[in-house]
């Protein structure tokens, strides 16, 4: 919740209504935490990386991903 609220008002300075904004970010949460795990399975079992090195890609990715998405469809400000 501290971490929608800040995005909500400091990040985006988002004006849609919590009811548009709320189930959508945490929406992207969901997905995020999937990512996180999907993206560490791989980097560590398939490409046999140690798990710093995975951690920190897969810390960037999905802070990319996430920051997009919430930028993009989460408060994204539409124009008239």
């Amino acid at each position: 919740m501290v971490n929608y609220l800040l995005n909500y008002h400091a990040t985006f300075r988002a004006k849609a209504s919590h009811n548009r904004t709320a189930p959508r970010y945490f929406t992207v949460a969901a997905i995020s935490v999937g990512l996180n795990s999907a993206l560490m399975f791989a980097f560590m079992h398939r490409l046999r990386m140690s798990w710093p090195l995975a951690q920190c890609i897969t810390t960037a990715c999905v802070l990319l991903f996430g920051y997009s998405v919430n930028s993009l469809w989460t408060f994204r400000v539409r124009s008239a």
